[in-house]
């Protein structure tokens, strides 16, 4: 039986129309969960405002990290390295220790979080055991194991339930684990690859639970042990699936067709979600590589030096697989590229160094705000408008407690109002409602059947009594759908 996995984005509408109902349809139901990202020794960034916050959080882990976010609010619910996981307040739950994702929390996607598919209180914690060798328990593999964090536990705080801590699903599998949201089950699909044999294991999660039983599809590649580096050396490595799942990226460390073994190989593949036509993206001896399919349909991923000592790439392929630009840089450190939710920012660890590099960005500000007693509300847009993909509009330093009206406009006006101007056609209007702070966010998924190239216009207007005209306006955006 191979796994297929589905999305259901609108079809077979014109471009407009789909705007308008996926915004009326999804006013109520924003997707923030992604909201804060909490990783590596102590960092958290909260994304909730039009510009990025750092924080400092108790967490310290090589690599396995994850974190969720209320899906309406995104507000930080947990967080976990794959041992211990902690709650909004950065502390550890009551049973939130002793989970077993590694001792030395260096699985490369050693954590991962997947929402309850008919509970929003509730998440599966799937946590997957590291390759190195523990001195005190040589032998053990702890595999790939889940647990359940209930929100309602611990006066809302969330705490994980005793009765499914480490729940076993498998051992003897490699560093790579993901999932992909399937509307065919209703539910989730966990996959992760076996070690020492060419088949990937996908988990269905739905209604019921997490089936213990795996679809088996025996179309990976073998992913064996690699000296001289170590015998866990070949097993290592990310994968990551399309926005519309029905592919597959991930890394090898020997070559599928011909078996040549690291260091001589590494590379990134690509494969369906059914097992056919597997792609080679790369052919070369590189190490490090962690591919990441970015929002906007393009393949993004660094590589380090192989075993001639060639210096390694930032690259990144486009929709149809072919390369759009490569970036010569010095030899990458563990880790590989990381999306912006924008989806235009494209970090790289070099070294002991972290550089940067921005691709060109779906979203422009055209300015014509109107100031109240704090300045301008500000408004950002972020994500590619890619069909299934979420779009999220985030606005702050507005009047505390106000309202205001959300513009989208299938054309632009510019008609100077107020000392400003309004930029977007009156196609669509929305109530936002704002918070204490002047904030408001909402995340749509953007629909099918949008021309490539065609532009949208947004905007905010919001009731304050300190403006001159008691009106105060963002800055308006263009959105261009690549």
């Amino acid at each position: 039986m191979m796994v297929r996995f589905y999305t259901s984005p609108l079809q077979h509408v014109k471009a407009c129309s789909s705007i308008l109902l996926f915004l009326i349809a999804n006013v109520c139901s924003a997707q923030l969960q992604n909201t804060n990202w909490v990783f590596g020794y102590g960092a958290r960034v909260d994304f909730s405002g039009p510009i990025p916050v750092a924080g400092i959080v108790p967490i310290s882990s090589n690599e396995a990290t994850a974190s969720v976010s209320h899906p309406a609010t995104g507000e930080l619910l947990f967080y976990t390295d794959g041992r211990r996981v902690w709650n909004a307040n950065d502390q550890v739950m009551p049973n939130g220790a002793g989970l077993l994702g590694g001792v030395f929390t260096s699985c490369t996607q050693g954590a991962l979080i997947v929402p309850f598919p008919c509970d929003n209180e509730r998440y599966y914690l799937f946590t997957l055991d590291e390759l190195e060798v523990d001195p005190a328990d040589p032998v053990a593999d702890d595999g790939l194991r889940y647990s359940v964090v209930d929100m309602n536990l611990d006066g809302g705080l969330g705490d994980v339930e005793t009765s499914t801590m480490n729940t076993p699903l498998a051992t003897d599998l490699t560093e790579k684990l993901i999932v992909i949201r399937s509307t065919e089950i209703e539910g989730f699909w966990v996959i992760a690859h076996r070690r020492n044999a060419n088949e990937f294991l996908a988990w269905k999660v739905d209604a019921n639970g997490v089936d213990p039983e795996p679809v088996v599809s025996a179309v990976g590649s073998v992913f064996a042990p690699s000296p001289p580096f170590g015998s866990y050396e070949g097993w290592q490595g990310a994968m990551d699936a399309s926005p519309d799942g029905t592919r597959i990226v991930f890394t090898t460390v020997n070559n599928p067709e011909d078996g040549i073994e690291w260091p001589e190989r590494a590379d990134i593949w690509v494969i369906n979600a059914d097992g056919t036509s597997r792609v080679g993206l790369t052919n070369g001896r590189f190490r490090n590589m962690q591919p990441t399919w970015g929002a906007d349909g393009r393949v993004y991923f660094g590589n380090g030096f192989g075993a001639s000592g060639v210096n390694g790439a930032l690259m990144v392929f486009d929709r149809d697989l072919t390369l759009l630009w490569q970036v010569p840089v010095p030899s990458i450190n563990i880790g590989g590229p990381v999306l912006a939710a924008d989806g235009t920012l494209v970090v790289a660890g070099i070294g002991a160094d972290l550089r940067a590099y921005r691709t060109p960005s779906p979203w422009t500000n055209l300015g014509g705000g109107i100031a109240g007693a704090l300045g301008e509300p500000a408004l950002a847009g972020l994500g590619t408008l890619t069909a299934g993909n979420t779009v999220t509009f985030r606005a702050g330093n507005a009047a505390p407690n106000s309202f205001g009206v959300f513009i989208f406009g299938a054309s632009a006006v510019n008609v100077p109002i107020f000392g400003g101007t309004l930029v977007p056609s009156l196609d669509v209007t929305l109530v936002a409602a704002f918070d204490a702070q002047g904030r408001w966010s909402l995340g749509l998924p953007w629909p099918a059947g949008v021309a490539t190239g065609a532009s949208f216009w947004w905007q905010l207007a919001v009731l304050d009594t300190t403006a001159p005209a008691g009106l105060t306006a963002s800055d308006g955006l263009r959105s261009v759908a690549p």
